[in-house]
């Protein structure tokens, strides 16, 4: 997963194969949460299911970012699905 963060400007993007796969480029994400201890972003994904155009799941994600470890925690929660998605690494930081 690729994030990107612009402090001066409050935007934020995220890339991740089930983007890439729907739209190919970054998408914005919004920030929830911006202090000196963490950002906190989220993002909905729609991803088509069984092959078929017309059919989408929907995927609220979620992620933490902690500033001072560079640890990352991710959530997905799926629409309509009794199951929540997750992942934890550390991040590499690049200007």
């Amino acid at each position: 997963m690729v994030f990107s963060i612009d402090e001066e400007k409050n935007e934020s993007l995220v890339y991740d194969v089930f983007i890439k796969a729907e739209f190919d480029k970054p998408i914005a994400a919004e920030i929830v949460v911006a202090n000196d201890k963490r950002y906190t972003i989220r993002w909905t994904v729609n991803i088509p299911i069984e092959d078929s155009e017309k059919t989408k799941a929907r995927v609220d994600h979620r992620a933490t970012y902690i500033r001072r470890t560079h640890r990352i925690y991710v959530r997905g929660f799926p629409k309509g699905f009794d199951v929540e998605l997750g992942g934890s690494g550390k991040c590499v930081v690049t200007k």
